[in-house]
């Protein structure tokens, strides 16, 4: 899924290395195949103390861009046992589900 970032910075300078206050507010977005967007979550991060950049912009910097897959987490986990698997069937159809939704898409 393509995430879309949209947010802005407040920065106060305490000298030539370091900013006193940090301040980042926004949101970060999904359009679906109809180009409708849809925010997914928000952006509030505030420096508790001196900051030596913005960890917002860095993250996007270091994480942005086109990603091919799924990402694994650092430090996965399985909610299976160790040596077993999770099987289930999926109905014929997705009528009740789209009866009790409302959902026909």
């Amino acid at each position: 899924m393509k995430l879309e970032f949209e947010f802005t910075s407040e920065l106060h300078f305490k000298d030539a290395n370091s900013f006193s206050a940090v301040n980042v507010q926004g949101g970060i977005y999904h359009r679906d195949t109809k180009g409708t967007r849809t925010q997914r979550a928000t952006i509030e991060y505030e420096a508790d103390s001196v900051s030596f950049g913005n960890p917002v912009v860095e993250y996007v910097k270091r994480l942005g861009g086109s990603s091919q897959g799924p990402t694994p987490l650092e430090n996965g986990c399985s909610i299976n046992p160790p040596s077993t698997s999770s099987s289930f069937v999926a109905p014929a159809s997705n009528e009740a589900y789209s009866l009790t939704s409302g959902d026909f898409n």
